[in-house]
């Protein structure tokens, strides 16, 4: 027979198995990622956004699942928390990045990342610097001009 473990788990057990009960579990956001993020994910976070927003006409649109960087109706690149990580993906094309250094990915498969086809995963500071060369990348292949870098958020606000 079927009975609940913790009502406040969503656990259900059958026997000595565990299933999760699918009806009450909610779906957790960006916002609330980031939020629970540890501090080095958060000031990376905020190192990447700060520095994309010196670029003019660059604004950050926080969506349910993720966070866009756009000029216009033109979308950049996405911040995503993918488990522990946090993972930036571009509006670039993966075959000017395929024999170089640069330990991007081909997410182009994935119908919601048609806009954002190269991943690179944020794992610390080299990977932050990368980040940054990836957004002056795409901020010269849509002719944006770069102001003063200035701080806009900190990991202590999130």
């Amino acid at each position: 027979t079927n009975f609940i473990l913790d009502a406040g788990s969503g656990l259900r057990g059958l026997g000595k198995k565990l299933v999760k009960n699918k009806e009450n579990k909610a779906p957790v956001g960006f916002a609330q990622k980031i939020a629970e993020a540890e501090s080095e994910v958060k000031a990376n976070y905020c190192d990447i956004v700060n520095y994309a927003l010196s670029y003019k006409k660059i604004k950050m649109r926080k969506n349910a699942n993720s966070e866009k960087a756009c000029a216009g109706s033109n979308v950049l690149f996405m911040l995503k928390i993918h488990g522990k990580s946090l993972r930036v993906y571009y509006a670039l094309r993966f075959a000017d990045y395929e024999n170089t250094t640069m330990p991007v990915s081909d997410v182009s498969d994935k119908k919601s990342y048609d806009k954002t086809p190269v991943m690179l995963k944020i794992t610390g500071p080299l990977s932050v610097k990368r980040a940054k060369m990836l957004i002056d990348d795409v901020a010269k292949r849509y002719a944006l001009e770069k102001g003063k870098e200035k701080t806009v958020i900190t990991a202590e606000e999130i």
